[in-house]
C-alpha cells in the first residue's frame, strides 16, 4: 500500500496493463453494459453487472490480476453479451419494420 500511495499515477498506469491481461473480454463488455444501462435506465441490467464490474476493478487495482482471477465474472459477462445482443437484434428488427411501408410488396 505504501508503494501505491507513493506513486499513484504509476499504479494507475499499471492497472491498465492488468486489465488488458486479466479482463480482455469482460471489462470492455461491462463498460458497454453500464453505458447501456445508464442510458436506458435499466436497473436490472445494472444490478446484474455491478458485481462483476466491482470484482474486475478490485482485482485490477489491488492485485497482479492473473487470468485465473477473472474467471468468476466470465459467466456474467457471457450473460450480459447475450442480453445486449438480444436487445440490439430487437432494435434492428423494429427499425427495419418501421422503414417498410405498409403497402409495399416484398
Amino acid at each position: 500500500m505504501q508503494l501505491i500511495l507513493a506513486h499513484p499515477l504509476r499504479h494507475l498506469a499499471n492497472t491498465v496493463s492488468n486489465l488488458w491481461r486479466g479482463a480482455f473480454f469482460s471489462f470492455p463488455l461491462l463498460l458497454i453494459a453500464i453505458a447501456y444501462a445508464w442510458r436506458h435506465r435499466d436497473v436490472a441490467l445494472a444490478t446484474l453487472m455491478l458485481r462483476a464490474l466491482g470484482m474486475v476493478l478490485f482485482y485490477a487495482l489491488l492485485t497482479p490480476f492473473y487470468v485465473r482471477y477473472g474467471l468468476p465474472e466470465l459467466p456474467i459477462a457471457a450473460c450480459i453479451a447475450v442480453v445486449l445482443g438480444s436487445r440490439l437484434g430487437q432494435h434492428l428488427l423494429s427499425r427495419g419494420a418501421k422503414r417498410q411501408s405498409p403497402g409495399s410488396a416484398n
